[in-house]
Order: structure tokens, then sequence, then C-alpha cells
């Protein structure tokens, strides 16, 4: 339960910082970060070091701060299936760093970068629609029209396949109602339930399939495109 507290008040700092935001234009070392968000140059690097070590940002070799790869997900499926081709879909920027991390995995050969915005529209002819805490960033109008426009690409017997927390019923101690509190206040998102799911997908044109635990805190939550 603290720790979870920590975590969620450590990512508001962050956030209030706009820490992501510098890192986005690329590496940053602890005095640039200091210098722009004017703060005790010490105690920044406790914090972003605590976050990295929960996955939020990375700390390279060199001392510098990243954001966490992009294109890390796709790069472990296409490694893992190696007859598979993906696409990555994603704002410009994020496409950029992408390509470096595909490349490094040896995997750029199979990996189609496209950049876009996914509430306008993604890339279509695709058999499956992975997306990896995407839904939870926002509240259910935004997130019913990213799987509509998911479920308008997709082919005719495609799926989707969402990775998030789900959050079980009962009192029992849970990660996933802690994150929901975090989403609540950062992008004003949510965690949802599985019935929640269950309706976002009916709302968007899919047909509830099945959720699949993992060994982390996500699970798999999938999608059957019906209609047309």
């Amino acid at each position: 339960m603290i720790s979870g507290y920590w975590i969620s008040q450590a990512v508001y700092v962050a956030a209030k910082l706009r820490i992501a935001d510098q890192l986005a234009q690329g590496p940053q070392d602890l005095n640039q970060l200091a210098d722009i968000t004017k703060t005790h140059q010490p105690s920044l690097y406790r914090l972003l070091r605590a976050l990295a070590s929960v996955g939020v940002f990375e700390e390279t070799t060199d001392g510098r701060f990243v954001l966490t790869p992009n294109g890390t997900v796709i790069a472990a499926i296409l490694n893992r299936y190696p007859n598979m081709k993906g696409i990555l879909f994603d704002l410009p920027h994020v496409i950029e760093r992408a390509k470096t991390n595909l490349a490094s995995a040896g995997v750029a050969d199979r990996c189609q970068t496209l950049s876009g915005n996914f509430f306008e529209a993604v890339p279509s002819g695709a058999d499956v629609c992975l997306m990896r805490h995407i839904i939870h960033d926002w509240h259910d109008a935004k997130a019913i029209t990213i799987l509509r426009n998911c479920h308008n690409a997709l082919n005719a017997t495609g799926r989707v396949l969402i990775v998030e927390t789900v959050i079980a019923p009962g009192n029992n101690p849970s990660f996933a109602k802690l994150l929901d509190l975090t989403m609540m206040v950062l992008p004003g998102g949510k965690e949802r339930t599985a019935e929640e799911y269950q309706s976002l997908l009916k709302a968007s044109g899919f047909t509830f399939s099945q959720i699949v635990p993992t060994s982390s805190d996500v699970s798999i939550i999938e999608g059957q495109k019906t209609g047309s």
C-alpha cells in the first residue's frame, strides 16, 4: 500500500515538472534537467532514480535520463515469432526514437513504422491490433473512439488485444486499484474491471472473447471483430 503511494506521488511530481516533455526531445543529463525545471539537482536525481527503478524513465550508463525505449513490445513479439510482420503506429517523435530500438533488436526489416493520430485513424489491413497501456490513459468516450478506429482498420476476422491491469472484485490489496488513482489524477483515464472492458468492446463493435492473466500485473483483454 505504502509503495503504491510513493510511486503515484513520484509520478505526480515528475508530471508537474514536465519531465517527460523534456525527455521527448532526447536524452538529457541531470544538469540540463535541473536547470530547465529549476529544481535542486541532487533531489531531482533521487526522484528520477526512483522512477527509473519502476520503468517510468531509464538511466543510461553515462548518467543521462531517457524515456523508456519505444517499440520494445513489438520487437519482442517479432523476435519470438520470426515469420510474423508488424506495424508500429505512434506519434511522429515516438516513431523516430523507436526506429533505433527496432534496428538494435534486429526486426526493423519486418516492422513498418507509421506515424499518426489514433483518434483519427489507424493503419488498415492488420489481423491483430495490440495496445499496451494505451486505453487506460483515456476516459470511456475517447477509449471507444480509439477502439472503433481499430475495428474499422482490422481485417474481417481481426482481433484487438488490450494489455492493461484489470480491477478484480473484492477488498484484497490490488495494484490496479492504486494505479487507478494515479490515472484519475494525471491523464484523466482509469483502470477498469472486466465488466467495464466488456462494455467498451461492445460499444466499439467487438465481441468480448476472453481475459488472459499474465505473470505480471497486466492481463490481455481480447475482442473479436464483428460487423462491418
